[in-house]
């Protein structure tokens, strides 16, 4: 993979006194990179050794490394286990930090990243930055910079929102429905005993458990009837009691 642009940007945050001017990249080993190109192994704890120079500065509470290039390692065809080590000095050349350790530089299509993705990468954290307030429009700058794409970047137009029929009273009560809001119309009203679910022998249907139905004791249908065989005739009345004649 030919050499991958780093952009500038945050490393780390640094509070003390010396002034960062520029950093250092070591490698932890000696290999090969995919073009053919030999790196030396160097190492920032004894100053010594092959190491790759950026420039370095102060803003705020953040040391910031400016762009620079750098081989991959994982594609090495020898040596795909190399890391870097990367170490921040003042003009002087005094060592005020080592910023990042034993973390790998990855190759990628567009052959572009930048100090804040390889520190996400190396250390899973990201870089912390001091409390501040920030109101709507440099949040959303924000967001629209840490963005992937311009086409995803943040606004304040809101994307999948379930428009209702009324606007709510207050900002407060953002969840206000308004009488016609499909949020109302496709819900299941209440039930009430009595009103919109009937009852049985006035007996709720509402609640847990079971409503057993059973026969009762008197006389549940009457009846007359009258018999003739030409000659005579034979009446009588008859009731139906717990279903039987």
């Amino acid at each position: 993979m030919p050499l991958i642009v780093i952009s500038s940007g945050d490393i780390a945050e640094y509070n003390g006194t010396l002034v960062p001017a520029f950093a250092r990249l070591y490698a932890s080993a000696d290999f090969l990179t995919f073009e053919g190109v030999f790196i030396a192994k160097g190492s920032p704890t004894t100053d010594s050794g092959f190491y790759q120079q950026f420039t370095a500065s102060k803003v705020g509470v953040n040391i910031v490394i400016g762009q620079g290039d750098a081989y991959s390692t994982t594609d090495s065809p020898d040596n795909p286990n190399a890391t870097y080590t990367l170490a921040v000095y003042d003009a002087s050349g005094v060592k005020i930090k080592t910023v990042l350790t034993a973390f790998p530089l990855y190759p990628n299509g567009a052959r572009t990243t930048n100090w804040a993705a390889i520190r996400l990468a190396a250390t899973g954290a990201l870089v912390k930055y001091a409390p501040r307030y920030m109101d709507n429009a440099a949040l959303e700058a924000r967001l629209g910079q840490i963005s992937q794409t311009n086409t995803d970047r943040a606004g304040s137009t809101q994307l999948g929102v379930v428009k209702l029929d009324v606007p709510p009273a207050t900002g407060n009560n953002p969840i206000a429905v308004g009488v016609n809001s499909p949020l109302l119309t496709a819900k299941q009203d209440l039930l009430i005993s009595g009103r919109n679910i009937k009852t049985i022998n006035s007996v709720s249907l509402l609640g847990e458990g079971n409503i057993v139905i059973t026969g009762g004791g008197g006389a549940v249908g009457s009846g007359s009837f009258s018999l003739s065989d030409g000659n005579s005739t034979a009446s009588g009345i008859f009731t139906f009691d717990d279903g039987r004649a």
